[in-house]
């Protein structure tokens, strides 16, 4: 697929894997937000960041993911 850009991977462990330990601000709290699972224990809902992620951003070209009619 062609790509417009590509960032570079990063990779989190531990605390930085936890979007509750990071700035409001930080550039990547919207990802770790995603990338938790999420369940029930005893009626609450309880989120279980990962323990190690590698990740990486794409800004998709033209015409990628477009639905046409």
């Amino acid at each position: 697929m062609p790509f417009k850009s590509v960032r570079d991977l990063i990779e989190l462990t531990g605390d930085g894997c936890d979007f509750k330990q990071c700035e409001r601000d930080d550039p990547n709290r919207w990802m770790l937000i995603h990338v938790g699972q999420y369940g029930e224990r005893n009626g609450y809902s309880v989120a279980a960041p990962p323990s190690h992620l590698i990740a990486f951003e794409t800004l998709p070209g033209d015409g990628c993911g477009r639905l046409k009619y």
